[in-house]
């Protein structure tokens, strides 16, 4: 995606807010305004059509354990589990070790 002038101007705006500090405002002032100034520039991504849409990935990895071949439930975070159970795992482990 290429960078609009204006967004990069707003992106440099909010990062040179974050480093100076001028006016000596209380860090609680200061966040008043870093969020204001991320709200604005949110609004002007919305109307140049900057923002992206959020995707929500569809999960991937294997369904059934590599092992036994078990149907795997997934789980709604984290990596896909390979293997039904501890104990497939290490069977896997040990049949890749012996060099078949």
């Amino acid at each position: 995606m290429t960078t609009n002038p204006d967004h990069a101007v707003a992106l440099c705006l909010l990062d040179a807010l974050d480093e100076l500090n001028p006016m000596n405002l209380s860090a609680e002032a200061l966040y008043r305004v870093h969020v204001r100034m991320e709200e604005v520039l949110g609004d002007v991504e919305d109307a140049l059509g900057l923002r992206r849409a959020v995707v929500v990935s569809v999960r991937e990895g294997p369904t059934e354990c590599e092992n036994c071949a078990t149907p795997i439930a997934r789980d709604s975070y984290g990596r896909p589990r390979q293997y039904c159970s501890d104990a497939c795992r290490q069977s896997a482990y040990r049949f890749r070790k012996s060099g078949r």
